[in-house]
């Protein structure tokens, strides 16, 4: 579960929360992945807690979809420029071999 910026897990040992300082800025729907500060961290049930996963790009806002081994992260920043805003992003694909992030983008 997930509640400002901790997320609480629970195990056979009882009940975790992890706090993410930095805040977090988005998550996969299964908690799986976040993004805190410009870090997107994994969950491992083995260890019950969040590791860095691949360091991503500085973004105001981004959105994680992922789906077994695949996920996708997209961070966006819009800047003012006049009465238009101009919108700097990136798409990440990521490929989540067994713990290892191989990223395209």
């Amino acid at each position: 579960m997930r509640y400002g910026n901790q997320v609480y897990t629970i195990s056979q040992n009882g009940l975790t929360s992890t706090n993410f300082g930095s805040g977090i800025l988005a998550s996969s729907s299964d908690l799986q992945y976040l993004v805190s500060g410009t870090m997107l961290y994994k969950y491992s049930s083995s260890a019950n807690s969040y590791a860095q996963f691949t360091t991503l790009t500085s973004y105001s806002s981004y959105f994680i979809k992922s789906s077994s081994n695949k996920i996708v992260v997209w961070g966006a920043s819009a800047v003012p420029s006049g009465s238009k805003y101009t919108v700097d992003q990136t798409v990440y694909a990521i490929l989540d071999n067994s713990g290892s992030a191989n990223a395209f983008y």
